[in-house]
C-alpha cells in the first residue's frame, strides 16, 4: 500500500496500450503535430524477459541521436514517475535502458551543458558558474571552447553528421546579427535573454540571427516541440544522419527578465501549459529521511540562508508542496513532446535508427537537509538526474545501477557513431554489454559496445567520478564557497557484513517506495533477485530476469567523500545512508579508506584526458589497477601513508590553483 507521498496516477494523459508505438499524443498548444497512428506491437509475452534489440539492416547509414535534456530534472523526488510522466516510460524506459546512477560531476546547469557538448570534467573546461565572470555564454566565449578539437558539434560534422540545437544553450546566451555564432550547429534555434527562463512568450534567435519573439500565449516547451518536429523532417530529407539536442527550460523556475536565479534575487514557481494548470492537484512533497533534517551546526551556518529559518512546520511543507506540484506540471509539456518526436520519427521511417537519450542537466533538492530549494550540493538530490536511452542495440525494459557521468555521453555518442573518441575527452563511452544482467550476455554482438580510447589499457568500467563545485550565488550564504568530492561505487564494504548491506538495501528500497521517493535506490550493486526481494519497483519488474539469473549477484555500495574549502569533510555510504545523514569520517574503520578517496579525489578532481581514465594506476603506478577493490589491497598502505592530503588554501568562486594537493 502506498504511503505518504506516494504519487496518485493521473486522470490523464493515460499512457499508450502499446509498449513500442505511442498512441498519438495531441498537445493542445500551438501548432500541434498533424494527428498519426502507427500500427500498435504486440506487448513482451508476460514473465519473459525483455528482448534486446537488434541494430537495423533496413538502412545502411549510421544511427542518429536525439538528446533531450531537461533542465533541474531530479531523479530522487520521483519526477519521472509513471504517473507523472507515461509517455517517457512507456516509449523510452520500457523500450531501453535506464541507468539510476547517472551522476552529475557539477549540480548547475552551464558547467554540466558544457561538459556533454565537450566531454570534459567542468575542472577542465572551466565553465564553474551560470554567470558571468566565472561561467554562462561570457566565459563560453571567452575561452573559445568551440573552436577546440573537444568540440562535439564540430566532432559530428567531421563524421558525416547534420547538427541542431533546439531550446536553451546557455545562460546569457544572447548572440544576434554581427557576433559570432557558436561553431558547429546546422542549426543552433536557441533560447535568448532575458526570455530564457520565461515560460509564456520566449524569444529565440536562429544561428544568431534576428530575435524571434513570441507572444504571451505562446508556451515555451510547446514552441520547442514544434521547431523539434520542422528540423526532424529536415533531418529526413538528408542524405546524412542527425544529431539534434532538445533542451526545454522545464522544470526550472520562472524568471521574467535577464536570469535571476543566481544574483541572491528571487524568481518564482515554472508554470505549465494552460491544459495542465489543475493536473496533480493533492500530491504531497515526497518525503525522505533527510527531509526537513538539519545539518550540523558547522555546515548549516555556511550553507543554508538565514531566510529560510523563518518558515517553520507546515509552512515549510506548504510551500514546497506547491512548488512540487508546478515542477510537476511544467513536466507533462515535456512527456507529451516526447510522444510527438518519437511519433514524427516513426512517421519519417527513422525511429529504428534513432538512438533517444533523455536525461538533465542537474538534479534538484526540496527541503532536504532544511534547506530551501535549489542545487550546487554535492547531496544526492542535486547530482543524481534522469538517465534513460533507447535505440539499435539497446535491451528493451533494462534497468542498470552503473555508474556513469556526463562526460561519458559526448563519449557514447562518438563510439556508436563509429567515430573516434578524442584521447583528450575525460569520458569513457558507457560499456553497455558489461552493465547487463548476465540474461543479456549472449544476445549482444561485442560491437559496437567495445571501445578505443586512447589512453586506457584495458577494459573500463567507471566506478569513480569526480563531485566539484565552486558556487556563486551572490547573497546567498554559500557563495563563493567551492569543495571537491569524489563518488565510489564499488563491491567493497568497509562498515559491515554482505549481509548486512543487502538488508539496509531492502529497507531503504521499502522505505522509498512508502515514502515516494527513489531515495536510496540505484546506488548499489544488486542481483535482480536481491532488488525484487526488496521490493525495488523502479521501472520494469525484473523477477523473470531474476529467475533466469539465479539471483546471485554482487552486493556493494556507494561512497562519497567531501572536502569543503573551509576545512569540513565528509564521507557518507549510501548503501547504509542514502539520505547522506551519519557522516563516518571519524568511524575507525573508515581510515584506510579515507586515505584512497582522498588520493582518488585528488587525481580525478586534476585529471585531463586520458588520466581521468586511468586514475588509480597515477596514484600507485600499476597500469593494472583499475577500480577501488584493488586499491584496497593492504600493499598499497604503505603509499598512502605517506600521500598528503587534499587540502584548501581559500574558498573562492573561480577555478583557481588555490589548493594543497600532491597531484596537479
Amino acid at each position: 500500500m502506498c504511503g505518504r507521498g506516494c504519487p496518485a496516477p493521473p486522470s490523464s494523459p493515460s499512457p499508450p496500450s502499446s509498449p513500442r508505438f505511442p498512441s498519438p499524443v495531441r498537445s493542445r498548444g500551438r501548432g500541434a503535430a498533424v494527428e498519426r497512428s502507427p500500427p500498435s506491437a504486440p506487448p513482451s509475452e508476460p514473465g519473459a524477459p525483455p528482448v534486446p534489440l537488434a541494430p537495423s539492416t533496413r538502412n545502411p547509414r549510421k544511427p542518429n541521436f536525439l538528446i533531450i535534456m531537461t533542465d533541474d530534472q531530479d531523479q530522487l523526488l520521483n519526477s519521472t514517475h509513471r504517473a507523472y510522466m507515461p509517455l517517457l516510460n512507456s516509449l523510452i524506459a520500457d523500450e531501453g535502458l535506464q541507468l539510476r546512477n547517472f551522476a552529475i560531476s557539477t549540480s548547475t546547469c552551464c558547467p554540466s551543458r558544457t561538459s556533454l557538448l565537450t566531454g570534459l570534467f567542468t575542472h577542465n573546461h572551466d565553465i564553474t558558474s551560470n554567470l558571468g565572470p566565472y561561467g554562462g555564454y561570457s566565459k563560453f566565449q571567452q575561452l573559445n571552447l568551440d573552436v577546440r578539437d573537444t568540440w562535439l558539434p564540430t566532432q559530428l560534422q567531421s563524421a558525416g553528421y547534420s547538427t541542431y540545437l533546439v531550446g536553451k544553450f546557455l545562460n546569457e546566451f544572447d548572440a544576434g546579427p554581427g557576433q559570432r555564432c557558436p561553431r558547429g550547429f546546422d542549426v543552433l534555434d536557441a533560447l535568448v535573454e532575458p526570455y530564457i527562463y520565461t515560460y509564456w512568450g520566449p524569444a529565440f534567435s536562429k544561428n544568431c540571427g534576428p530575435l524571434e519573439q513570441f507572444g504571451f500565449n505562446d508556451y515555451s516547451t510547446d514552441l520547442i516541440r514544434d521547431k523539434t518536429l520542422q528540423y526532424i523532417r529536415e533531418a529526413a530529407t538528408k542524405d546524412q544522419p542527425f544529431f539534434m539536442q532538445v533542451a526545454p527550460i522545464a522544470p526550472h523556475v520562472r524568471c521574467n527578465g535577464h536570469n535571476q536565479e543566481d544574483s541572491g534575487k528571487s524568481c518564482d514557481n515554472p508554470l505549465p501549459a494552460t491544459r495542465h494548470k489543475k493536473r496533480f492537484q493533492d500530491i504531497p512533497l515526497p518525503s525522505s529521511a533527510n527531509l526537513f533534517q538539519p545539518l550540523p551546526e558547522e555546515f548549516r551556518s555556511r550553507l543554508i540562508d538565514n531566510d529560510w529559518q523563518l518558515a517553520e512546520g507546515e509552512r515549510k511543507e506548504t510551500k514546497l508542496s506547491g512548488t512540487y506540484r508546478m515542477r510537476q506540471r511544467s513536466l507533462l509539456a515535456v512527456d507529451e513532446m516526447l510522444g510527438d518526436i518519437v511519433n514524427e520519427l516513426y512517421a519519417q521511417n527513422m525511429l529504428d535508427d534513432t538512438y533517444i537519450i533523455y536525461t538533465s542537466d542537474n538534479g534538484y533538492h526540496l527541503g532536504n537537509h532544511d534547506s530551501n530549494q535549489g542545487k550546487v550540493f554535492p547531496w544526492e538530490e542535486d547530482i543524481r538526474v534522469p538517465f534513460f536511452i533507447r535505440g539499435p542495440g539497446i535491451p528493451r525494459g533494462v534497468v542498470s545501477d552503473y555508474q556513469t557521468t556526463m562526460v561519458d555521453v559526448p563519449a557514447t555518442v562518438l563510439a556508436l557513431a563509429g567515430a573516434e573518441v578524442p584521447g583528450s575527452w575525460d569520458g569513457y563511452p558507457i560499456p553497455f554489454h558489461r552493465i547487463m544482467p548476465d540474461t543479456y550476455t549472449p544476445r549482444l554482438s561485442a560491437a559496437p559496445y567495445d571501445f578505443s580510447v586512447p589512453g586506457a589499457s584495458g577494459p573500463y568500467i567507471r566506478d569513480a567520478q569526480p563531485i566539484e563545485m565552486w558556487i556563486y550565488k551572490p547573497g546567498a550564504a554559500c557563495n563563493m564557497l567551492n569543495y571537491r568530492s569524489v563518488r565510489v561505487c564499488t563491491s567493497y564494504l568497509a562498515f559491515g557484513s554482505p549481509s548486512a548491506y543487502r538488508a539496509a538495501f531492502i529497507a531503504a528500497s521499502r522505505d522509498g517506495t512508502q515514502r515516494g521517493s527513489t531515495i536510496g535506490l540505484g546506488n548499489l550493486l544488486f542481483s535482480a533477485a536481491e532488488r525484487t526481494i526488496a521490493g525495488d519497483s523502479m521501472g520494469t519488474d525484473l523477477a523473470a530476469v531474476a529467475a533466469a539469473g539465479g539471483g546471485q549477484g554482487t552486493t556493494g555500495t556507494c561512497y562519497k567523500y567531501t572536502s569543503w574549502c573551509w576545512g569540513g569533510k565528509e564521507l557518507y555510504d549510501l548503501a547504509l545512508d542514502p539520505a547522506e545523514i551519519d557522516s563516518r569520517i571519524d568511524d575507525p574503520r573508515a581510515a584506510r579508506l579515507v586515505g584512497r578517496l582522498d588520493a582518488m579525489m585528488a587525481v580525478i578532481g586534476h585529471c585531463r584526458g586520458d588520466r581521468c581514465r586511468e586514475a588509480y594506476s597515477a596514484i600507485v603506478g600499476e597500469k593494472g589497477v583499475l577500480n577501488l577493490e584493488e586499491l584496497m589491497d593492504p600493499k598499497y598502505d604503505n603509499v598512502f601513508d605517506r600521500l598528503p592530503r587534499l587540502a584548501f588554501r581559500s574558498c573562492s568562486p573561480e577555478n583557481r590553483n588555490d589548493e594543497y594537493t600532491w597531484y596537479q
